[in-house]
C-alpha cells in the first residue's frame, strides 16, 4: 500500500511540475510577443511621427511661397 501512495506522490509532483514548466514556457510566449508588439508600435509611432513633420514643413514652405519667401539651405549637402 504504501509502494501505491509513493508512485501517486511521484505523479502528482510530475504533474504539477509539467504544468509549471508549461505555464512558464506560456508566459515567455506571451513576453516575447509584448515585446515585438511593443517594437512595432514603436516603429509605427516613429514613422507616423516623421510623415507629420515632413507634412508641416510641407505646409510652411507652401505658406512661405504665398508671401514670397523661402527658406534657405545654407551649408546642407542634401
Amino acid at each position: 500500500m504504501q509502494a501505491i501512495g509513493r508512485t501517486t506522490d511521484w505523479h502528482e509532483t510530475q504533474d504539477k511540475y509539467s504544468v509549471m514548466k508549461a505555464n512558464k514556457a506560456n508566459e515567455k510566449k506571451i513576453e516575447a510577443e509584448l515585446e515585438q508588439a511593443n517594437e512595432d508600435l514603436k516603429v509605427l509611432r516613429n514613422h507616423r511621427l516623421k510623415e507629420l513633420y515632413e507634412k508641416e514643413m510641407q505646409q510652411y514652405q507652401d505658406e512661405l511661397a504665398d508671401m514670397g519667401l523661402a527658406i534657405a539651405h545654407v551649408g546642407n549637402d542634401e
